[in-house]
């Protein structure tokens, strides 16, 4: 098999790909750039290049900075959409993708600069004081390969982190309704290692309220609740045994 040939048998379709994925494949710089110049390849950015005649796909230009153990991730609703769950939180063709990454991570100019045909939103974060690796990630399929992203357990406790208003907690609260399978061993190891109260308070809250059979199996010592009131937002009510915010029509329900 002639190198080129290589080369496009193992570069997906709507992948972008750096060099380093590239010298792998026995592509150094030179090479890449005469590759372009012959119409095999495009050039995405600095540094940056995709199959020729296949428009980079934002799946795509993850599953290329995660070849190279960037820590970037699709998370959120997102991944609960990825992994099926997308009708339990309210998630159409046309919504914001929710990418996660870790709180030094730099994205690629790249990135940043590609018009992509959605709305992606970035979420820099820390929210975790150690690995849970077993807990933490799942594995979808893209093109045929494997793109690492939330697992469903991880996701509603970075959805839960997001929220600010009463329309984030409601959309919080719509997709924990529809979540009576999570994994206990999976919860208890993410909100062991979770540093945000508030992220924690209301996973366990809805957990509860909907009686979803996980929460009884959690274990409490292990989970940081943390002390005093957490006002999200002005308007809601204060649940009286968790003093964090929710709505209203929570509490009355």
């Amino acid at each position: 098999m002639t190198r080129i040939s290589n080369l496009v048998n193992n570069l997906p379709k709507g992948a972008v790909v750096g060099i380093d994925w590239l010298q792998r494949q026995g592509v150094n710089t030179d090479l890449a750039k005469h590759y372009v110049r012959a119409g095999w390849l495009q050039r995405v950015g600095v540094g940056a290049y995709a199959l020729r005649g296949a428009p980079p796909e934002w799946q795509g230009a993850v599953w290329g900075l995660q070849q190279i153990d960037a820590p970037i991730w699709p998370g959120g609703a997102t991944a609960l959409a990825l992994q099926g769950y997308g009708q339990n939180v309210g998630f159409g063709s046309g919504e914001q993708i929710s990418l996660f990454c870790g709180s030094r991570f730099q994205l690629p100019a790249w990135f940043k600069r590609q018009d992509w045909p959605v709305e992606i939103s970035l979420h820099r974060v820390s929210l975790f004081a150690r690995e849970a690796e077993e807990a933490a990630w799942q594995i979808v399929a893209w093109r045929d390969e494997e793109l690492r992203v939330s697992s469903p357990e991880q996701a509603v406790i970075e959805l839960a982190s997001l929220v600010r208003e009463e329309h984030s907690f409601e959309r919080l609260q719509h997709a924990m309704e529809s979540l009576p399978t999570l994994r206990p061993r999976r919860m208890n190891a993410l909100l062991g290692a979770c540093r945000s109260v508030k992220a924690s308070r209301l996973v366990v809250l809805l957990g509860e309220h909907f009686g979803h059979p996980w929460v009884e199996r959690l274990n409490r010592d292990e989970i940081n609740l943390g002390r005093g009131k957490r006002q999200l937002w002005k308007g809601g009510a204060l649940h009286p045994e968790y003093a964090i915010t929710v709505s209203r029509s929570l509490l009355d329900g």
